[in-house]
């Protein structure tokens, strides 16, 4: 952990996920720190009020599969697809992890996400040869794909 009044680093709580296992975070309304899922098979989640570490839920999109992470609106976290053919939808008011849509832009697709001014997320393209944008994801409860 960085901390700019002092400009010191501590060391956090361990992980326990590997290498590789987490490209980027952003924190949640409530706090938290989530991290996306790049080689980790779950979604990582660090406490600051109490300096733990949690791991999430399984979001099953295989190896690579996220790099980056912003939060929407709504308070749901979204995954930025590396290698997932999907968006990743965190949602932290019941810390479940949803598939969100299909993007069709092949493997090592973006890097790095932010949310637009009319809460549409948009992804940095890696491979991708085209800029990602979402659409207004629905929430949980209207959304298409199952909670996993």
């Amino acid at each position: 952990l960085f901390d700019p009044a002092d400009n010191s680093y501590t060391s956090g709580p361990a992980h326990g996920e590997g290498d590789f296992a987490f490209q980027g975070a952003t924190v949640l309304p409530d706090g938290r720190a989530v991290f996306a899922p790049t080689n980790s098979s779950n979604v990582g989640l660090f406490d600051p009020a109490d300096n733990s570490y949690t791991s999430g839920p399984a979001h099953g999109e295989g190896g690579g599969a996220f790099r980056g992470a912003t939060v929407l609106p709504d308070g749901r976290a979204v995954f930025a697809p590396n290698s997932s053919s999907n968006v990743g939808l965190f949602d932290p008011s019941d810390n479940s992890y949803t598939s969100g849509p299909a993007h069709g832009e092949g493997g090592n697709a973006f890097i790095g996400a932010t949310v637009l001014p009319d809460g549409r997320a948009v992804f940095a393209p890696n491979s991708s040869s085209n800029v990602g944008i979402t659409s207004v994801i629905p929430a949980f409860a209207n959304a298409s794909s199952s909670k996993r």
